[in-house]
């Protein structure tokens, strides 16, 4: 049978088999959704998370969200959609206003850099096609917490902020005499969680309204049904971990999945690494999933038995093939006095980096384990654009994104409609 979608609705740990839901589509019969299983020997659970609105009324109604291609292009439909709409004669200016403020609730990472690329589309393609709407635009940005871009350096914050609410740089002083004196695109509010979110207004805990045009959530995430229902099934010892996991399936340090026997591995954000120590906790980033599903793949193809053994409630370290040792196993073995043992997952933290409009950026990289350095504008633009290159998984695709970045500098970015 051939299945073109399917997805896991859950994991039996007894059986050890997977229950799936599938479309299926055969060529002398419509297609059909069905059940099926998978059976595993080892599994690798990797499904990541999905967005969390923490209990928000009218969030999941009313705001857009960034989490994959789908909401990418029902942000771009709606903005271009609420341009569109501003642009008719009849309406009024108030009305203006409403459609073309644009609220952006979370400003940690994807938030930010969702208002920079905003911002460079404000400055770079809104004096082209809509001039008379430009004195009408806003963004502004919401949080509970009291800074923004918590990841990172004050110094940097400081810096995101100032980029950020700084006077607009236009091309022409034509573009300039269109706007009022005390023009600000950008308005940040910090330190005032969001109560609710009505079809066209934010209401903060201290009762303000903000009406808006389009509201798009950046808040968090949250774990997906099926980690919370094989956290359940993994028992007692997995459960325990779980005021510090938080709904992730905590792992060991070779990341197996606390509470099976060494046949459940996990990887990504749906994980807690170290919930012992939350002073080691790993951010739900992609640096972390990459290099935890690069160590899962040496142990993997090496054939290493990976099974559970406990010696007077301490748990033994999976034993290394000697005959294919790495760097990383020398100095574990060299750690430990025992070069019998492979080496456990070591996350290398090269740093964090987050664009904030105008060809400038973050990068906030770490030299040494004590020792980070931050650099902002342009020199942290071409870092951010430089790792952004080396990340893609092939030639081709560095060199359509390359084409692109080139396309959008010299024409601008295309706003047509396609239905």
């Amino acid at each position: 049978m051939n299945y073109v979608e399917a997805a896991a609705t859950d994991i039996d740990l007894e059986k050890k088999a997977i229950s799936c839901v599938g479309v299926s589509c055969d060529a002398s019969a419509p297609c059909s959704i069905e059940e099926f299983t998978v059976p595993y020997d080892r599994l690798l659970f990797a499904v990541g998370t999905q967005i969390s609105t923490f209990g928000v009324p009218g969030v999941k109604e009313n705001c857009c969200f960034l989490k994959d291609i789908d909401d990418a292009r029902k942000i771009r439909r709606a903005i271009i959609s609420l341009f569109e709409s501003a642009n008719i004669a009849e309406v009024t200016d108030d009305e203006k206003k409403k459609l073309l403020t644009f609220s952006i609730i979370g400003t940690g990472p994807s938030g930010i850099e969702f208002a920079g690329e905003l911002r460079d589309f404000i400055e770079n393609e809104v004096p082209r096609y809509y001039p008379n709407l430009l004195r009408h635009v806003k963004i502004k940005l919401f949080d509970f917490a009291k800074t923004v871009l918590t990841p990172f350096d004050k110094k940097l914050q400081d810096a995101a902020v100032d980029h950020l609410t700084k006077e607009m740089v236009w091309r022409s002083d034509k573009i300039a005499s269109w706007l009022p004196e005390d023009y600000h695109l950008i308005e940040i509010y910090l330190g005032n969680g969001v109560k609710e979110v009505k079809r066209d207004r934010i209401i903060l805990n201290d009762g303000k309204v903000f009406p808006f045009g389009l509201c798009l959530w950046a808040g968090g995430n949250g774990p997906v049904p099926i980690t919370l229902d094989l956290i359940k099934k993994l028992g007692k010892e997995q459960q325990d971990l779980q005021p510090v996991a938080r709904g992730r399936l905590a792992v060991d340090p070779w990341m197996r999945v606390i509470g099976s026997k060494g046949d459940i591995f996990a990887v990504g954000d749906c994980t807690c690494f170290s919930c012992h120590d939350k002073s080691k906790i790993l951010p739900a980033t992609a640096q972390v999933a990459s290099q935890q599903a690069d160590y899962l793949a040496m142990v993997l193809s090496k054939g290493i038995n990976m099974t559970i053994v406990e010696n007077q409630g301490t748990v033994i370290p999976p034993y290394r093939n000697k005959l294919e040792s790495t760097i990383a196993d020398s100095v574990a073995s060299f750690a430990m006095n025992n070069d019998d043992f492979l080496a456990p997952f070591q996350y290398l933290d090269l740093g964090i980096l987050a664009y904030i409009g105008g060809n400038e950026a973050l990068a906030q990289l770490k030299l040494l384990p004590n020792v980070t350095t931050g650099i902002t504008g342009r020199l942290g633009f071409g870092i951010w654009q430089s790792v952004y290159m080396a990340k893609q998984l092939s030639l081709r695709n560095q060199l359509l994104i390359l084409f692109d970045w080139i396309k959008t500098k010299t024409f601008g970015r295309d706003i047509t409609q396609l239905s």
